[in-house]
C-alpha cells in the first residue's frame, strides 16, 4: 500500500476515534465498514454494536468481529477505549500486509487463547517506525497499548506528516492505489 493512502487511512480513523473516543465504544472498526465517498473521503459505517460509554466506564459484552477483538473483549472483559484502539491496529496492519497478524478460530475462545500466545512479530518489510506504531496498537495489555490521540500523533511513523483532519474532511482526495508503506 502506498505510504500516502496509509497516513490518509490512519488520519480518517484518529479523527474518528477522536470525534467519538469519549462517547462510543465502536466495536465495529473493521475493513467492511469504512466507506469512501464521491469526494475520496472515508466514512464509518454500521454502528449497530456501539454503545454510550463514559470515560473510565467499563464494558463486559463479548461482541463485534473476532478478528479485530481485543484480548479483553475476547475474554469478555472489563474493558473500555482502548479496545477500539486495538481493533484500529488490526485493521492497519491488515491494510498493510493484505492478511490479519492471527488466522480467525470458530469461536471467541479458540480466538482469545490464540490471540493471547500470539507474538505478534512484525514482517521483517516493515518500516521500524511502522513496527513500533503497529506494536504499540496491539500491545495485550490495556493499560500499556497506545490508546491516546497525543500518543497516536507523536509515533515516529507520523513525523513529517499534518494532523490537519479539518482540512482533509473540507477537501476532495486523489486516492492513489499502490504497494509498499
Amino acid at each position: 500500500m502506498q505510504r500516502s493512502f496509509f497516513l490518509f487511512v490512519s488520519f480518517f480513523l484518529l479523527f474518528a476515534l477522536k470525534q467519538r473516543s469519549f462517547l462510543v465504544l465502536f466495536f465495529v472498526l473493521k475493513m467492511e465498514n469504512i466507506l469512501l465517498t464521491d469526494n475520496g473521503h472515508l466514512r464509518l459505517a454500521d454502528f449497530g454494536l456501539s454503545r454510550r460509554l463514559e470515560r473510565g466506564g467499563r464494558a463486559f459484552t463479548i461482541c463485534g468481529t473476532i478478528q479485530y477483538m481485543a484480548p479483553e473483549v475476547l475474554s469478555g472483559g472489563p474493558y473500555n477505549h482502548a479496545a477500539d484502539w486495538w481493533s484500529l491496529g488490526i485493521l492497519l496492519f491488515s491494510l498493510t500486509t493484505g492478511k490479519f497478524p492471527v488466522p480467525p478460530e470458530p469461536d471467541h475462545c479458540s480466538m482469545l487463547r490464540k490471540v493471547r500466545s500470539f507474538p505478534y512479530e512484525m514482517p521483517l518489510s516493515f518500516s521500524s517506525q511502522l513496527s513500533l506504531l503497529l506494536s504499540e496498537l496491539l500491545c495485550k495489555t490495556p493499560s500499556r497499548r497506545l490508546r491516546t490521540l497525543d500518543r497516536f500523533k507523536r509515533q515516529t511513523f507520523f513525523h513529517q506528516s499534518t494532523f490537519d483532519l479539518e482540512l482533509m474532511q473540507r477537501r476532495p482526495v486523489e486516492v492513489i492505489w499502490g504497494v509498499g508503506v
